[in-house]
């Protein structure tokens, strides 16, 4: 579950008392592998308009891919380019 998540699906729709996790999380999440390239990490998460991408392997989350982590030359290119698609609204995160 996501801030976006907590906002989009619980606040928006009403009180956020009796609601469960299972109710506003991001059910469908876009995931990626330890060895999963910079450059594949931010398509992805331009694919799919998330903000954030799950690194999991064999079943376990290793971490998470945010905007902040891009340490390339053109970071802001790219976390240009990914909240762009993000704010069209598709994605979860």
């Amino acid at each position: 579950m996501t801030d976006r998540d907590i906002v989009v699906r619980g606040l928006a729709e009403g009180s956020i008392e009796k609601k469960k996790a299972s109710d506003i999380m991001t059910k469908e999440v876009v995931t990626a592998t330890p060895d999963t390239a910079i450059e594949e990490a931010a398509r992805i998460m331009q694919e799919h308009q998330i903000r954030r991408l799950l690194v999991v392997e064999e079943g376990k989350i290793h971490g998470v891919v945010s905007l902040g982590n891009f340490g390339v030359e053109n970071a802001a290119d790219i976390a240009g380019a990914i909240v762009q698609a993000a704010s069209k609204g598709k994605g979860n995160n």
